[in-house]
């Protein structure tokens, strides 16, 4: 068997898809080891899983040449502006729009796997029912999917705009029940201070009461004085005259 027909056998790619894995897991773990300087029984076993697995995968990259590449497929046949870009100048006719509900295959100079691909791709086309009229429907769907796309953004927008107005106004709410709480406050002040200066006008009206009192007690106080001093006055002079009396007769 050759080569590129064992790369090709679906028992090589099963096998290399695990011995992938085995290798890459080994390399890592033996560069684990080495990096911790971990070597159980010093038997040097870092150094013997990363030469494993390094072989390893030096032996997967050497098969991994003889893999045949991975066929492109013709996109220029679902989209004809990308025909230069597959095909260049000269080298396939290009083709001109199909008609509604038919479909269409370019014309090639050249014979061998290209009809082939071609032929293959208006098979594929064919069964799945697909033609200009069906990409015109998915074109126009996306495009209105995109007009909707733009309509939901409007959308989340304006809700974006309504709770920033629902904030605001919660915040406002907020603002005036405080104002509320500070004229309650302030009205349960002003019920106190006028029950204050009702008091002192009341004990200010009794202090002059007890003022005007005192005055009248003072005057009547001061009349007695004077009484006393007179009356105090004519007994010195009784006693004086009494003295001068004994003493002429002495």
């Amino acid at each position: 068997m050759k080569i590129s027909e064992l790369v090709e056998s679906k028992g090589y790619k099963n096998f290399m898809a695990k011995l992938y894995g085995f290798g890459a897991t080994i390399v890592m773990i033996g560069a684990l080891f080495k990096l911790t300087h971990v070597d159980f029984f010093n038997l040097g076993l870092p150094n013997i899983m990363l030469t494993l697995g390094l072989v390893t995968e030096a032996i997967i990259f050497f098969f991994s040449a003889f893999e045949p590449l991975h066929p492109e497929p013709d996109w220029s046949l679902v989209y004809p502006e990308l025909w230069d870009m597959y095909h260049g100048e000269g080298d396939v006719k290009k083709p001109e729009k199909p008609a509604p509900g038919t479909t269409s295959r370019p014309v090639s100079t050249n014979t061998g796997s290209k009809d082939a691909v071609t032929e293959k791709l208006d098979e594929m086309f064919e069964k799945a029912n697909i033609n200009a009229s069906t990409l015109e429907k998915l074109s126009n769907g996306l495009n209105k999917l995109s007009e909707n796309a733009g309509k939901i953004a409007d959308v989340s927008e304006a809700v974006n705009a309504t709770s920033n107005y629902t904030r605001a106004m919660n915040k406002a709410s907020e603002s005036v029940m405080a104002l509320d709480m500070e004229v309650a406050k302030s009205t349960t002040s002003t019920s106190a201070v006028s029950e204050t200066n009702k008091k002192l006008n009341d004990t200010m009206a009794l202090y002059i009461e007890k003022v005007n009192a005192s005055a009248t007690q003072q005057d009547n106080l001061n009349h007695q004085i004077t009484d006393l001093s007179k009356r105090m006055t004519a007994m010195n002079t009784v006693y004086g005259n009494m003295l001068n009396a004994m003493n002429i007769k002495a």
